[in-house]
């Protein structure tokens, strides 16, 4: 098997130690390595931060909930607790995974605990079993 040379690190290495990118339709050989790749890669999310978080953004609204980023409201008002301008987190449905809304981080935490029913039965045996504490 004839060795590639890696155009980064000038290290000849086996084929597969290459990615292959398709353009057009056809896989096209990487020219570095993928340790190389993985390392200008690395840097790049360093170097780049913001544009980094964006893009890990879109990716995980789309692929999770199935929406465009640009449909996501920044900030609003809550629907539950009905305070203003904040900022706004997609609540879904962990069972069926649809959307459900837009509502604030707090709310969204309280749902998730609300739903969770085992968590809601122990929640109540502590408040039944507990008695209030004398502040003095």
């Amino acid at each position: 098997m004839e060795l590639r040379v890696c155009r980064k690190c000038k290290v000849g290495k086996e084929p597969t130690e290459f990615y292959d990118r398709k353009r057009n339709g056809k896989p096209r050989p990487q020219f570095t390595c993928k340790p190389c790749e993985r390392n200008r890669i690395n840097e790049w999310r360093v170097s780049n931060p913001e544009a980094n978080k964006a893009i890990y953004t879109r990716s995980r609204y789309k692929s999770k909930y199935g929406l465009n980023v640009e449909d996501v409201p920044k900030t609003g008002d809550c629907p539950i607790c009905l305070r203003s301008d904040l900022k706004l987190v997609v609540d879904h449905c962990h069972t069926h995974g649809h959307v459900r809304g837009f509502i604030c981080y707090s709310c969204n935490t309280l749902l998730g605990h609300v739903e969770n029913k085992e968590k809601m039965t122990m929640i109540e045996k502590y408040l039944a079993s507990t008695e209030p504490v004398d502040p003095t």
